[in-house]
């Protein structure tokens, strides 16, 4: 590379291409924040370094030569070029520091969440991840007073957040592996009154969702204990006093007393787990980083024997 071609850079670049587009020294002048004499000499110096005039000036207008518009759409490669370059470089190294806060429903971040989390801190190993394990109505709570980056749970009911749909999961029994004989994967609500069913208090999620059914049988209706908790529902589970309704996501690991969950069919049950936003606000590029890993990657981790459609 001739050593003169050194002397050229992305100020002249930029100088040639605003007077190619404005026609006008004085436009372009005013445009790039310099005086006219500045941008004149720019444009010279670039002249004098290719070796070729790029301008015809007259007193009343400005015209590019055949030499000018031959450079023309090179410098407007070479300019977008450095400015994508420059913003690629940008983003790779915000997503290299930083943190990411997430409100997540308990039985998500139990279940999926630390799955994605390793994949996300071998690719960001320098980012930092703050996740609040929580019910619905609290990650709702936090993502709306901007607490934390975005949140995980089902849609917000009062539609003042933005949600993208991640998966439907499905509602089924949790029961010992010898209740409901014949019984492996599915069952009707209608098969479900012979059992003590263990409800959950009517502020929960899950009871919401329940509620809402058609025909419901009477054990179902009017439930002998409630709780409010999952691990207060698996304590009264392992010592076989009933059993439960509840989404796939907070079904207790099977353990030496052999828990089975049937996906209840006719009719289907069934919440919508997604990532919510405050519309108005802007996620940073780590946590868009993140936000986009787990919306790409979450499906991956469901059981293939379940229909999350």
């Amino acid at each position: 590379m001739k050593q003169e071609y050194f002397n050229v850079n992305l100020r002249h670049i930029l100088a040639f291409l605003e007077v190619a587009k404005t026609s006008s020294f004085t436009l372009a002048a005013a445009s790039l924040n310099m005086s006219q004499p500045a941008l004149s000499a720019t444009i010279k110096q670039l002249e004098n370094h290719l070796g070729v005039r790029l301008f015809d000036r007259t007193t009343r207008s400005v015209l590019m030569t055949l030499d000018g518009a031959d450079l023309l759409p090179k410098a407007t490669k070479l300019a977008t070029s450095f400015y994508e370059t420059i913003n690629e470089f940008k983003e790779i190294a915000e997503k290299r520091k930083g943190s990411v806060s997430v409100s997540s429903l308990l039985s998500y971040a139990v279940k999926i969440l630390p799955k994605l989390i390793r994949i996300f801190s071998n690719k960001y190993p320098s980012l930092s991840l703050s996740i609040r394990d929580e019910n619905s109505a609290a990650v709702v709570d936090r993502v709306k007073k901007r607490e934390v980056d975005f949140g995980i749970s089902s849609p917000d009911s009062s539609n003042e957040l933005y949600f993208e749909p991640l998966f439907n999961e499905p509602f089924g029994v949790v029961c010992r592996r010898d209740w409901f004989e014949g019984y492996d994967k599915e069952i009707e609500l209608h098969a479900l009154t012979h059992h003590n069913y263990i409800g959950f208090l009517s502020e929960t999620g899950i009871h919401a969702k329940i509620i809402e059914q058609e025909n419901l049988p009477e054990n179902i209706l009017h439930p002998r204990c409630t709780v409010a908790t999952i691990s207060a529902f698996e304590g009264l589970l392992f010592e076989g006093l009933g059993f439960s309704i509840l989404p796939w996501l907070t079904c207790p690991k099977n353990t030496t007393y052999g828990i089975k969950f049937l996906k209840i069919v006719n009719p289907v049950i069934s919440r919508e787990i997604g990532l919510l936003t405050c519309p108005n606000r802007s996620l940073s590029l780590a946590a868009k980083a993140f936000y986009e890993l787990l919306k790409e990657n979450s499906r991956s981790f469901l059981p293939s024997n379940l229909d999350y459609k």
